[in-house]
């Protein structure tokens, strides 16, 4: 039936084709950069350092106030905090599939706002940090020199290159995972 349209009408067969060829060319720019839809929701994190506290006192003095504050936020789904004993206290907060990221991370970051005045005054002088971060790995890199160390590549590496693909836009957080590098201790 069709198919004996365009045996008998090849020109028509080569129109079309060409058609559906230039549709497809016009259509390249529009088509989405992700292969896959997002799985993971979108994620916000708070980092607050409080040199010399334990994780206890970081809980009490750091964590129930920043996190007093996060309950009732827009399309929050659940937020998970760690308080280590380096001084260092982490809230992973998550919302709903579909909320804008932008705008949760400035309801994240008032939230936070309110919450300082209740901080360690050297929480404060340290600072807050709240920043988008997507739990999708996008992509890891292995490097690897002849005439190098691994001590050496590892201290190039994160001389030259982490900052660099840091700043590429679209990447939240770069991660380094060797340390075996270069360093002054005074």
């Amino acid at each position: 039936m069709i198919s004996g349209i365009f045996i008998q009408r090849p020109k028509l067969a080569i129109v079309i084709s060409l058609l559906l060829i230039l549709a497809g060319v016009l259509t390249i720019p529009n088509m989405p950069i992700s292969e896959y839809p997002e799985v993971a929701p979108p994620q916000i994190q708070v980092t607050a350092t409080y040199p010399g506290a334990s994780s206890q006192d970081i809980a009490d003095t750091v964590a129930a106030p920043i996190e007093a504050q996060m309950n009732g936020l827009e399309k929050l789904l659940y937020f998970k905090s760690t308080s280590s004993n380096t001084g260092v206290y982490q809230l992973d907060v998550y919302f709903e599939y579909g909320a804008n990221s932008d705008i949760s991370q400035v309801n994240v970051q008032n939230a936070v706002s309110r919450a300082e005045p209740l901080l360690p005054s050297e929480v404060k002088q340290y600072g807050v940090q709240v920043k988008k971060r997507s739990s999708d790995i996008l992509s890891v890199f292995s490097f690897e020199a002849d005439k190098l160390s691994m001590r050496e590549l590892a201290s190039y590496v994160k001389i030259h290159i982490l900052d660099e693909v840091a700043r590429v836009h679209g990447i939240s957080d770069v991660i380094f995972w060797s340390n075996d590098y270069y360093s002054m201790r005074v």
